[in-house]
């Protein structure tokens, strides 16, 4: 239904990999950013606050994977003319439309964060994407 790159394993480790950074930015990291956080990392639960950014990414990768398996695209595929652009914009920012949702108990993030949230994912998730391809964690680069 959202294609064999959609795994359980994949969720588990977005989830760990959430809770271990939100864990660094509590215990290493909150006296140096202190001013410049959304979120006050010394109270934050690093357990819920790092599975709901963890899941809440994931859950947004679903419909853009599922309207894509409809249209016949293969997992790490793409489609020619208007709607290629409008899937690789789509494949970048997908996890943030359930991420902040359910990121809204502990933040609440103004347009404009929520705006450059998507322009730092624009240029992010491809790179990440990259050093997941060259690990060998991933079948392709997109």
């Amino acid at each position: 239904m959202f294609g064999d790159g959609k795994t359980w394993r994949g969720v588990a480790v977005a989830v760990a990999g959430c809770i271990v950074a939100v864990s660094a930015q509590k215990y290493l990291l909150a006296d140096t950013f202190d001013r410049i956080a959304l979120v006050d990392y010394r109270r934050v639960n690093v357990l819920a606050f790092g599975s709901a950014m963890g899941g809440g990414a994931m859950l947004g990768e679903l419909p853009n994977s599922f309207v894509k398996r409809r249209l016949g695209i293969p997992p790490g595929g793409t489609r020619r003319g208007v709607l290629s652009m409008v899937f690789y914009v789509w494949d970048q920012i997908d996890l943030l439309t359930t991420a902040w949702p359910a990121l809204c108990s502990w933040i609440h993030p103004t347009p404009l964060v929520v705006t450059m949230s998507g322009v730092v994912g624009l240029g992010l998730h491809p790179a990440i994407s990259t050093v997941g391809y060259l690990m060998g964690a991933r079948k392709t680069a997109r």
